[in-house]
């Protein structure tokens, strides 16, 4: 703020999408069988492994999204603990992301 009191344009204001995402009140969650953990803001099933395995992104609600759970239904219950999501399946790692 400048001496009146009245917001500066050059100071930086936080926006909503500059702001990480809430922790969940529990860090690990059990889905199908798999179970997930909280980390960076993302829901990662515990058998991804980042150092050998490249996932293939997906944008979540993007038309390859819909595809993916048309192809693959049983997806479902574990992209739907949150918009940011990597899970392992059929040998395959698939990222869910927010934006592309």
């Amino acid at each position: 703020m400048n001496a009146g009191g009245v917001p500066s344009e050059a100071q930086e204001q936080p926006t909503d999408a500059d702001a990480p995402a809430p922790s969940p009140a529990n860090p690990i969650r059990t889905v199908g069988g798999k179970t997930f953990l909280w980390q960076a803001g993302v829901w990662t099933d515990t058998t991804y492994e980042p150092d050998t395995m490249t996932p293939v992104e997906i944008v979540f609600l993007s038309d390859e999204y819909f595809d993916l759970l048309l192809e693959f239904p049983e997806l479902a219950e574990y992209f739907a603990i949150g918009d940011e999501v990597i899970v392992l399946y059929e040998g395959v790692a698939y990222q869910v992301t927010a934006e592309g």
